[in-house]
């Protein structure tokens, strides 16, 4: 044991050689693919920008005014507007969920480095179905067209406006340079408003037509299992 710490009478202090296999992560924004992916997400948003501009005002509104998910349900031009902003954000939103880990489960880890960009995109993927076929099985009765189309896409607009906040927060931490885990706690924070949005939004809907003790019912069918099932398997 001395004869490793004194050698030729100096003392070593130096740390220990890093094994050879040990693995290194690699930097992420040095995977060719991440570049790419991150110059199409710039140029998707700017061709979006001006139809942002024009549905940004009612996804706005829809945040403390549940009827005008409704009401954007009503104009066909505003409806495509919606949905073609909502695609556009796609992309950065599961860059930045890739780039933070904010969705790391368990069999994340046989993807490979430059595809794990797909973990996020399917786990949006799964949650939209997986509400869907909830609905479909646990439908409120007297449930008109109008109300299911505005329960159906709300999140759509919940989702811009959280993913606006989480693109403000990024380019506005970026300069600091904070660590990792703090951009992640931040924007994991975002993504928890923005559910608890959607749970009162989505109550305000079906509290129209479910008595309280119903709303509160389909509330968990609906909303709180797709939730939890993404926590699951975020946690295993």
């Amino acid at each position: 044991m001395y004869g490793e710490i004194f050698r030729s009478g100096t003392l070593e202090l130096t740390d220990p050689p890093v094994p050879a296999d040990v693995p290194v992560m690699p930097d992420w924004l040095a995977m060719p693919g991440n570049r790419v992916l991150m110059v199409a997400a710039i140029l998707l948003i700017f061709s979006a920008l001006g139809e942002y501009l024009r549905i940004f005002p009612y996804t706005f509104r829809s945040l403390t005014r549940p009827r005008e998910h409704a009401h954007i349900q009503h104009n066909m031009s505003l409806v495509y507007t919606r949905n073609y902003v909502a695609m556009c954000l796609l992309l950065p939103f599961c860059l930045m969920a890739d780039r933070y880990f904010l969705y790391t489960p368990s069999f994340a880890g046989v993807i490979p480095a430059g595809w794990s960009v797909t973990v996020p995109a399917a786990a949006i993927a799964a949650y939209l179905l997986l509400r869907r076929l909830l609905f479909a099985v646990f439908k409120p009765r007297r449930f008109t067209s109008e109300l299911e189309e505005a329960y159906h896409f709300a999140v759509y607009n919940i989702f811009i406006m959280l993913a606006t906040a989480m693109l403000l927060t990024v380019a506005a931490m970026l300069p600091f340079s904070p660590a990792d885990m703090t951009v992640r706690t931040v924007l994991l924070s975002e993504i928890a408003v923005a559910f608890l949005l959607t749970c009162w939004n989505v109550m305000q809907i079906l509290s129209l037509h479910c008595s309280v003790l119903g709303t509160i019912l389909y509330l968990c069918a609906l909303e709180l299992i797709p939730a939890g099932l993404l926590l699951y398997s975020e946690l295993r």
